[in-house]
């Protein structure tokens, strides 16, 4: 089994995160693996290497969190691309060298234009 996965990564990985969002076990599966040392210690590595792998995403990121905090930029209570309320809220960058030029999406529409 693992020699097939290892020969077609890319089908796999399509096939698991179709299991993820449809399989109820499965999700479950991964969030108890979370809560554990060894999932949290795999989730940080994880983000580790995103952010260092990212650095203009991530200080875009904190950008957007401070002025957010410091009340610079106010994050509005409906997606700015379908107007759906009671919702989360995400900030999308066009443009990472301008972190405080934010789309506010809601996650479906945020996914919609990656």
């Amino acid at each position: 089994m693992k020699a097939l996965r290892d020969a077609n990564p890319e089908k796999h990985k399509e096939r698991d995160a179709k299991r993820y969002q449809t399989d109820p076990r499965v999700r479950a599966r991964h969030r108890a693996y979370q809560t554990t040392d060894e999932g949290k210690a795999s989730m940080q590595a994880a983000q580790d290497r995103w952010q260092a792998a990212n650095p203009e995403k991530r200080k875009a990121q904190v950008a957007v969190s401070n002025a957010l905090r410091d009340g610079r930029l106010v994050k509005p209570d409906n997606c700015g691309t379908c107007g759906a309320t009671g919702v989360k809220i995400q900030a999308h960058h066009a443009d990472y060298s301008q972190p405080l030029s934010v789309i506010w999406e809601c996650i479906p529409c945020h996914r919609k234009r990656h």
